[in-house]
């Protein structure tokens, strides 16, 4: 109803703007991953004359992001595969989610034509599977490194 009222329906509006503010599961996740970064690296930089925010943009920032981009990549794929928040704000079938198509090509071919659902299938996934692999050098890096690159 409020998104409605503003005029978001059939936008993608509805779809983008409540993920940017984060999930509790981000919170949680990220807050468990600051915890087990060792707090001698922030009393060396108390030590060493910085203040709250250069400790945070400097050395826990750079050691978060294997974290972040996990979280950015878990949050892509939550919103790629996204069926009934698409299905109930969009009604233009050009503004449909790939995963609503899916579905309408199910039904289309009421399960006659395997190929071209495997098809359809495979091509779903290669936005995933490239951002994956555009990410995992870091994956490989921030486990690597376990909280010691400052």
């Amino acid at each position: 109803i409020i998104y409605n009222q503003i005029g978001w329906v059939n936008t993608p509006f509805p779809l983008m703007i409540p993920g940017m503010f984060g999930t509790a599961t981000c919170v949680f996740f990220m807050r468990q991953f600051y915890l087990g970064i060792p707090t001698e690296l922030i009393e060396a930089a108390k030590i060493d004359g910085m203040n709250y925010f250069s400790i945070f943009f400097k050395i826990m920032v750079p050691l978060s992001v294997p974290a972040l981009l996990a979280q950015a990549l878990l949050g892509f794929i939550g919103g790629y595969n996204d069926y009934l928040g698409p299905l109930i704000y969009l009604q233009d079938p050009e503004l449909y989610t790939m995963q609503i198509a899916m579905n309408q090509l199910k039904s289309y071919f009421e399960g006659r034509d395997v190929p071209a659902m495997m098809a359809a299938t495979v091509i779903s996934i290669i936005p995933t599977i490239v951002l994956y692999i555009i990410a995992q050098k870091r994956f490989v890096e921030g486990v690597a490194t376990s909280g010691m690159k400052v």
